[in-house]
């Protein structure tokens, strides 16, 4: 399956679960925003060769003298997480967790993307009070991604 045909195919999600987005033709791309119960992001949904990749941004960029406490707090919570990761961009604080689907040899369906997307912003609004907390709070990461964690095992 092509890049074209992907594209068209993640669109096809957003089209029937009626999703307000933007295109970017030029990145293969969709953008939106998203409000889950702890907030609002962005969200990016990108065709990149055989990869569909589906991204939540968070608007909010960690000051730099919490760089390495949200650094731990993402490599906790990816430990724990079975699909997606957290990623940060040390140079300007960036946070977005990423999700994905490699299509070579299979049928890529709207199936396929909605369980990548649903994924993903079922993960971020969970984790997103805490991401707050580190920045803001200044509490401890691994902290913070412990009591996330337990409430996710009740």
């Amino acid at each position: 399956m092509d890049s074209a045909e992907l594209y068209n195919k993640a669109r096809r999600f957003f089209d029937e679960d009626e999703w307000f987005f933007e295109e970017d033709l030029e990145n293969n791309a969709l953008v939106s925003r998203f409000r889950g119960e702890n907030g609002v992001w962005t969200c990016l949904a990108r065709v990149q060769g055989p990869l569909v990749v589906f991204y939540s941004l968070l608007e909010v960029r960690v000051p730099e003298e919490r760089r390495d406490a949200m650094a731990e707090f993402i490599t906790r919570a990816n430990y724990g997480l079975p699909f997606g990761a957290f990623e940060m961009d040390y140079s300007d604080g960036e946070v977005r967790l990423r999700t994905g689907f490699f299509t070579a040899d299979v049928d890529f369906t709207t199936t396929h993307m909605r369980n990548i997307v649903y994924a993903n912003l079922l993960t971020m609004d969970r984790y997103l009070p805490g991401i707050m907390r580190v920045i803001y709070g200044r509490e401890d990461p691994k902290a913070v991604v412990e009591e996330i964690e337990r409430e996710q095992d009740d």
